[in-house]
């Protein structure tokens, strides 16, 4: 019996538990159903509003009066924007032009120091062949010398030669 009762009281706890567990699902959609009605209930107020707010927006446009007055004022107001639109247009196709001359003046200038340099350069080289060519002929100048001098002296000595063995003969 204590087995049977104990068996009882646990299918009894288990029925229980499924039985709140399922109400508590029950509840808890239902919460959430209120939730989502609550945020289309709110989008729908905004929209309300914005909408209000349009609608009266455009009845005060649609009170406004335009004083006579000042329509010249405002057409010559125009008529300087356009004015001055033009003005502008024809500053920034002035100033394209001017862009695109630097641009091109810019190269040229490149151009020439480069054309300079390889000027410069060509001179750097023709100086240093000058001074080889200058040292070959100061060089061969004084070979020349030289055997000048030799055969200077070569003369002399055979002259010297000559002297001593004239007056033997």
């Amino acid at each position: 019996q204590k087995a049977l009762r104990e068996k009882a009281d646990k299918t009894l706890v288990y029925d229980m538990k499924q039985r709140t567990t399922s109400e508590v699902k029950a509840e808890l959609q239902k919460v959430l159903s209120l939730s989502a009605s609550e945020k289309s209930l709110e989008r729908v107020e905004r929209s309300y509003e914005s909408m209000c707010k349009q609608i009266v927006a455009l009845e005060g446009m649609m009170n406004c009066k335009v004083d006579r007055s000042r329509l010249p004022f405002l057409e010559r107001t125009g008529n300087k924007m356009d004015t001055l639109n033009a003005q502008q247009q024809s500053m920034r196709e002035k100033l394209e032009e001017l862009t695109k001359g630097a641009a091109e003046t810019k190269s040229q200038i490149a151009k020439l120091i480069h054309e300079k340099e390889d000027k410069t350069l060509m001179v750097k080289r023709m100086q240093v062949l000058n001074k080889r060519i200058e040292t070959k002929l100061e060089s061969k100048a004084f070979e020349q010398r030289m055997e000048d001098v030799e055969v200077s002296l070569d003369l002399k000595m055979k002259e010297m030669k000559l002297k001593e063995i004239l007056p033997k003969l």
